[in-house]
């Protein structure tokens, strides 16, 4: 650029136009000629903003040290544009000095220009440092989030200290004062520090693994003003089952997220302290139906006796999912006053409330057989079939006969059912009494009787099933279950038993035996030719013929 175009230049710097002054400035710096600095530097004056904002960048361009002090200035304009111009410049020229004057503007409410402090800062690197650090202590939590995030950018481990110390407080904004420990390469090396750095980073399951000394850390985090991490917090606290964690968890069952209220009722269950009965009988009352939820399924753990009236009142609730575990917590008490709503619940229109009780019952076990076989009269065919399959579970065999006598039901289900739970139960007297149900009227019992006398695996089903195989609705179960009586018995039966089985000729597609049985049997089924080939199979090894 030639001399007399500077020196036009210079002089349109003195124009009446703000767009010709501006355009001047932006001329002369393109020249990066360091003699027209001076004349830059008045121009941080100028009376428009816009001027004194596109100056300070072009000065923060050219670098020259000589803009430092009047740069420094233009930090107090009353344009926070031209703050923030001025700050980026600093920060491009690099002299140290400047850190304490740009960490100042940290304070301001204009979040742009924090962010061009934040940036300036971090250029300027370890000389921001200090005066960074000191700030720390500031109250207004945007002045700190900027503070952080300068420091992440840094990296410098002489923060390390005082960030560790807000960690450890468990201070606002704990994600970036991990941020920044994460950027400096720091490494947690107490059970605290762990805990509240596993937390920062939302890394809340790495905290069960420090056990009790991560108790007291969790209990300070228990106050934190997120609903998430107090949750998270309390489900730590439940999985590591320190009863010092009660007190804390019984007043979260007052907090405001009804999320925090359940996790906090869950966390009393795993805890099992009877301190918390009143807290958790008191939240039955909750507005949240997940709530109420947690704190039935939490009395049930405690297993305090004190409980049981609360817990059969929520029996009676309309929420199906509270019906259910409410009877799923009575299931853990062996008191008498629990069985008649178990057996009631039976009733229920809802299949979870049905599969709740019945789980219940079986965990109750032999005692309740009485009651049980009474059941099996009831008036409700799934009660019937309920107490059928119930009875199975617990294994008692005293329960046979009632079973057994039950057999001529009117209900196909009941039926069908009461045949699986004898097969379950087993016996020498069980086979004839199954046996008798291949003649059943209903498909889905006949295949339940196949399937029962495969279950059984005795010797004497054999004719039954032969005769049953001649059955097109049946032939594939009692083909099933004869292999399985072959395969475990192949050298007691017969040999004119083995020949009737391996004469054997099904239809060339075997017909899936109908009804909502046949259809989950199906699933299961064996290879129904193997009968017969385990049949050839022996009879080649005594040296008969088919």
């Amino acid at each position: 650029m030639g001399f007399f175009t500077v020196l036009r230049l210079k002089a349109a710097l003195r124009s009446n136009s703000d767009s010709g002054r501006e355009a001047a400035v932006k001329e002369l710096a393109a020249t990066r000629d360091p003699a027209i600095v001076p004349n830059l530097i008045a121009m941080l004056t100028d009376p428009s903003p816009v001027v004194r904002r596109t100056t300070a960048t072009a000065l923060g361009q050219m670098g020259d040290p000589r803009a430092l002090d009047p740069l420094l200035a233009v930090l107090k304009d009353t344009k926070p544009g031209t703050r923030r111009a001025a700050a980026v410049a600093l920060g491009q020229l690099g002299q140290g000095q400047a850190a304490p004057a740009i960490a100042l503007l940290l304070r301001d409410k204009d979040p742009d220009l924090r962010s061009a402090a934040v940036t300036a800062l971090a250029k300027l690197g370890a000389a921001s440092v200090e005066p960074l650090t000191a700030m720390l202590k500031e109250r207004e939590d945007f002045v700190k989030q900027a503070v952080l995030r300068a420091l992440c950018e840094i990296k410098d481990p002489r923060a390390q200290a005082p960030l560790v110390a807000m960690l450890n407080r468990h201070e606002s904004d704990v994600h970036l004062i991990a941020s920044a420990l994460e950027a400096m390469g720091w490494q947690p090396t107490t059970s605290a520090e762990r805990v509240r750095y596993a937390f920062a980073r939302g890394r809340y399951e790495e905290t069960v693994a420090e056990g009790a000394a991560a108790v007291d850390p969790l209990l300070a985090v228990m106050r934190d003003g997120s609903p998430e991490v107090r949750k998270a917090a309390a489900l730590a606290l439940g999985k590591i089952r320190d009863v010092r964690a009660v007190a804390a968890m019984l007043h979260a069952l007052e907090d405001e997220s009804s999320e925090v209220r359940e996790e906090a009722a869950r966390a009393l269950g795993m805890l099992g302290d009877a301190s918390a009965l009143s807290g958790l009988i008191a939240i039955l009352e909750d507005t949240s139906v997940e709530v109420i939820e947690a704190a039935t399924r939490a009395l049930g753990l405690i297993r305090d006796p004190q409980a049981i009236p609360a817990l059969l009142k929520m029996t009676q609730q309309g929420e199906h999912h509270v019906r259910a575990s409410a009877l799923e917590a009575l299931g853990n008490y062996d008191d008498p006053r629990t069985v008649e709503p178990l057996l009631i619940a039976l009733r229920d229109k809802r299949y979870d409330v049905r599969k709740a009780a019945t789980d219940a019952l079986v965990r109750l076990g032999d005692s309740l057989v009485p009651a049980l076989e009474s059941a099996l009269m009831d008036m409700e065919p799934h009660v019937r079939r309920a107490a059928a399959g119930v009875l199975a579970q617990i294994g008692d065999r005293s329960a046979v006969r009632a079973l057994m006598n039950t057999l001529t039901d009117q209900d196909a289900g009941v039926r069908r059912d009461v045949l699986l739970a004898l097969a379950k139960l087993g016996g020498p007297e069980i086979h004839r009494a199954i046996a008798h149900g291949l003649r059943d009227a209903d498909v889905d019992v006949k295949v339940a009787a196949a399937a029962g006398l495969g279950h059984l695996g005795v010797i004497d089903a054999i004719p039954a099933l032969l005769e049953a195989v001649n059955d097109e609705f049946v032939v594939r179960p009692a083909l099933e279950a004869l292999g399985k009586i072959v395969h475990q018995h192949a050298a007691e039966i017969l040999t004119e038993e083995l020949q009737d089985i391996a004469r054997i000729q099904p239809p060339p597609d075997i017909s899936a035996p109908g009804g909502g049985l046949a259809a989950s049997v199906e699933k299961h089924v064996a290879d129904p030719s193997l009968a017969m080939k385990l049949a050839r199979q022996e009879l080649e090894h005594r040296g008969g013929t088919v």
